[in-house]
């Protein structure tokens, strides 16, 4: 029986209904500018928030060496009764001290990091095991391919899905071209973030070569939102391609959440959602951008239960 592999063990897939496909509960500081998230207390009001407006399940997308703690997603999945999937993977080159991390190994080596922490536990909470792979791609960085390569392996070893980090520009050729070397189904890829892309023939093309897409701009003034994902999302519904969207908030600031004065996590299931309905998005299509989606892509055959 298929199952998604939370920091409490497994979760049957049919029984997720709402999903925050990338999400961030806790970040570590770590170099200068990148984001920070360690207020705990805060962080558990959100889940708590979030759970009251109907959300269930949220993908922690913060990888190891750059700010994760497992022990913290375990507490804040117990305590709030959220399921939380933490990742292991790689993120981007500049959130890392130098030195550490991912970045500072071949690809085998970094290859055996992410498997270990999929087939046993997190580096830094052993009885945590990782139910997602991260990875980052900006068709820039001359090392992100070898440790791209070395992710997907891991997650197809493990059968989860791998979530990769995309910026607003660059190429993606070279990011399709290594789905594809890997042997790996784009079914089991989500990019993250293309709702930055807001070309609506880009986004079919990628739904037709199978990849999943994450749409997670909503609530963040800077990328446009109204001008931008919420008429691009509404298009590919009327193109008929909801069944390969998910949606998230990707809330990297405090001040986004609301207990710093933002909409908070809860706005997913509160407003998002809401609105997708009264825009007359089909009741099919809605399950599968609520939570159906994001679901699949984290089921796995594989997922034994872990004491967290």
């Amino acid at each position: 029986m298929s199952a998604i592999r939370t920091v409490r063990g497994p979760v049957d897939p049919s029984d997720v209904r709402t999903v925050d496909a990338h999400a961030h509960l806790h970040i570590a500081p770590g170099p200068p500018g990148s984001p920070v998230l360690a207020d705990e207390a805060a962080a558990e009001a959100e889940l708590r928030g979030l759970a009251a407006a109907g959300g269930e399940l949220v993908v922690d997308c913060q990888p190891g060496g750059c700010g994760r703690d497992g022990a913290v997603l375990a507490r804040l999945s117990r305590a709030t009764g959220v399921a939380v999937v933490a990742a292991t993977g790689f993120h981007l080159r500049r959130h890392y001290a130098p030195g550490t991390g991912p970045w500072a190994q071949d690809e085998d080596a970094a290859h055996a990091r992410f498997a270990a922490e999929l087939q046993g536990g997190l580096a830094e909470a052993p009885d945590v095991r990782a139910g997602v792979v991260k990875a980052a791609w900006t068709g820039s960085d001359p090392g992100e391919a070898a440790l791209l390569r070395a992710a997907l392996r891991a997650a197809a070893e493990a059968g989860v899905g791998t979530i990769v980090h995309t910026e607003a520009e660059g190429p993606l050729d070279g990011l399709l071209a290594a789905v594809a070397d890997a042997g790996v189904a784009p079914g089991a890829v989500q990019l993250s973030h293309v709702d930055k892309r807001p070309d609506r023939g880009l986004h079919a093309e990628l739904v037709a070569a199978g990849f999943v897409l994450g749409y997670d701009t909503f609530v963040r003034a800077k990328w446009r939102p109204e001008e931008r994902v919420w008429p691009l999302l509404l298009g590919m519904v009327e193109d008929g391609h909801a069944g390969r969207i998910t949606l998230g908030l990707d809330l990297v600031d405090a001040a986004a959440w609301r207990t710093g004065g933002g909409p908070g996590l809860r706005a997913l299931p509160a407003t998002v959602l809401p609105r997708l309905e009264a825009a007359g998005v089909p009741a099919d299509a809605l399950a599968g951008l609520r939570g159906r989606t994001a679901a699949t892509l984290l089921a796995t055959a594989d997922a034994p239960a872990v004491t967290a």
